[in-house]
């Protein structure tokens, strides 16, 4: 599966696929070789398949003849974790909610119901800039094949939990931070 859809993301059928992901939800395709700043501390390898405008990168880990590759992502400033069981969940989770670092940014240590907030108010701001979002999201999963689950915040916050085992360190050993930050959500107002 993953493969199937990086070759959509390689070659979109439609013209504002990558320009979404890209203006949207910050993702980029990148196929590189991991850069030397970070490494998992079970020495497991990973594959770079995007980018942010920050310099974050996206990349897949474990057994690629295995179960699905879980999608790590890695912040320039010092932040890491797992935001997904695979890449096709990963993707629609972007797709979904764009403004996924926001709401861990705003997740006061990791709360859900504080997430829940930031969602909102992230929401609804998204809607006044991107007018036809709902029709955009449709064609984006049809795109990838891929669906939202039912919750997608909720699986952000479990992916993000459950992935705190995995340990991303720099190569001088220093263990990056939890994706999860302290803020609180900025109140939605009216």
């Amino acid at each position: 599966m993953s493969e199937e859809i990086l070759r959509r993301l390689r070659q979109p059928r439609y013209p504002f696929v990558t320009d979404f992901l890209w203006r949207v939800c910050d993702f980029a395709l990148l196929e590189e070789e991991p850069p030397g700043w970070f490494a998992l501390g079970s020495g497991e390898p990973v594959r770079v398949i995007g980018r942010d405008g920050a310099g974050g990168r996206f990349c897949l880990y474990g057994a690629a003849d295995g179960p699905p590759q879980r999608l790590l992502y890695v912040s320039s400033e010092g932040q890491a974790g797992t935001i997904a069981g695979s890449l096709a969940e990963g993707l629609a989770m972007m797709i979904a909610l764009p403004y996924w670092r926001d709401c861990l940014k705003f997740s006061a240590g990791g709360s859900l119901p504080e997430m829940r907030k930031a969602q909102a108010y992230f929401e609804a701001r998204l809607r006044q800039r991107v007018h036809d979002i709902a029709l955009r999201r449709r064609a984006l999963d049809q795109e990838f094949g891929v669906a939202a689950p039912p919750d997608p915040l909720e699986a952000l916050h479990r992916a993000v939990t459950e992935g705190t085992a995995v340990v991303v360190s720099t190569k001088d050993g220093t263990r990056f931070e939890s994706l999860f930050n302290t803020f609180v959500a900025p109140d939605p107002g009216p």
